[in-house]
């Protein structure tokens, strides 16, 4: 006579544990996928039942690889909720530096016609701003790659330290090609370094609508930086030179 059986196999598949109490064991088809212990035996002698704690040590071991396997392909920061918007508020101050600063050349042309180059070309003053407002772009693909790979830490420092070197150098600059290699090259490299992990850093944290706010707040000191910073910088190059 065919034995019948209380349970199935897909109940055994997923993992639900075993609420049968009375009796306390339970037939299993032989065609389960699931690797069991060895059955008991019944008082009988007859092998085939398994008892319900080992159902449950099976559920068990089920629901952990599940769990497992959700934490490994579901992204999740364990930053607190202020640290996060500390993030992107440092993310926005950085464009706003790193870009507002190459868009104000022109306020340096200005000056720098007037004290330095009377008597040159405007030309050879144009390139040192086309240089700076476009190699950091050029070099994206780069430095986004190198971000990647020495993390988000190093390359915002590293492009950090050429942006200020790069000042130092512009501020005892005389010649044309000074400015060209310090504030078209020098600086537009800084820039790049920390331009592309600024933009993408909002990923890491946010998801779904907070991550399109985010970083619309990061993108936007780049704005920010093109606002006002002319207007700074022409106020301080006529007090301080």
């Amino acid at each position: 006579m065919p034995r019948r059986y209380s349970i199935t196999v897909p109940l055994i598949e997923v993992g639900l544990p075993c609420n049968i109490t009375q009796p306390e064991s339970v037939w299993l088809e032989p065609s389960t996928k699931k690797e069991l212990p060895t059955p008991d035996y019944d008082l009988t002698g007859n092998q085939g039942l398994y008892s319900c704690n080992m159902l449950n040590d099976v559920s068990k071991s089920s629901m952990t690889s599940i769990g497992e396997a959700h934490a490994i392909t579901t992204p999740a920061s364990d930053e607190p909720g202020t640290s996060k918007w500390l993030i992107v508020a440092a993310a926005s101050a950085v464009l706003l530096v790193a870009t507002g600063y190459i868009k104000t050349f022109g306020v340096f042309q200005q000056y720098y016609q007037a004290k330095y180059f009377p008597n040159e070309p405007t030309d050879k003053l144009i390139v040192i701003g086309s240089v700076a407002s476009s190699l950091y772009l050029i070099l994206g693909a780069f430095t986004g790659a190198f971000a990647d790979y020495f993390g988000y830490q190093v390359s915002p420092t590293l492009g950090s330290v050429l942006m200020v070197c790069a000042m130092f150098a512009a501020s005892v600059s005389t010649q044309a090609w000074h400015f060209l290699l310090s504030q078209g090259f020098m600086f537009s490299l800084g820039s790049a370094f920390v331009y592309m992990p600024a933009t993408s850093i909002s990923s890491q944290y946010f998801e779904g609508r907070m991550h399109g706010f985010a970083n619309g707040i990061i993108v936007s000191g780049e704005a920010l930086g093109g606002t006002f910073l002319p207007y700074t910088i022409r106020v301080l190059l006529s007090k301080c030179g």
